[in-house]
């Protein structure tokens, strides 16, 4: 066996064409796959395979698909969902408050970001008042009725 470089050729229609004839002239897979590194062209097992079982490309193709419904799925919901847990402590949602005007972010994008975080936007007021009193805005904290429950 002859040693061939680790990057060969891209393929041609030619060479699609000639593996299929390989292939009805009852030649192997593994047979076809050597004669193309041989012939110095790059190409992987399961693309010979592609090549000459339309049955096998035909499920890759349909793989490939659903795997791009899936990514383009869940792009779509992270792009639409809170980044952080809508059911973050009210410590740790003051903690980011209190980072984000840290890192000098105006107070309306603050609340914009939390929105973005937490689900429920706050209001430049209500940013303002958290960061000054240090106490969590009033919507972040607990019912009364919870509160005599816990």
């Amino acid at each position: 066996m002859s040693a061939v470089a680790a990057r060969g050729r891209k393929p041609t229609a030619e060479d699609v064409a000639y593996a299929r004839r390989l292939a009805e002239g009852e030649w192997g897979l593994t047979s076809i796959h050597r004669l193309m590194r041989h012939r110095d062209i790059a190409v992987s097992e399961s693309t010979v395979l592609e090549w000459i079982d339309p049955e096998y490309a035909e499920r890759r193709r349909e793989d490939g698909r659903r795997r791009g419904r899936e990514r383009e799925a869940r792009r779509r919901r992270l792009s639409t969902e809170p980044w952080l847990r809508r059911d973050a402590t009210v410590e740790y949602r003051m903690v980011r408050l209190e980072a984000l005007a840290r890192i000098g972010l105006p107070r309306a994008r603050i609340g914009a970001v939390l929105g973005l975080d937490f689900g429920t936007p706050l209001t430049e007021h209500e940013v303002a008042r958290a960061l000054a009193t240090g106490t969590p805005p009033r919507r972040w904290r607990q019912p009364i009725a919870a509160r005599r429950t816990a």
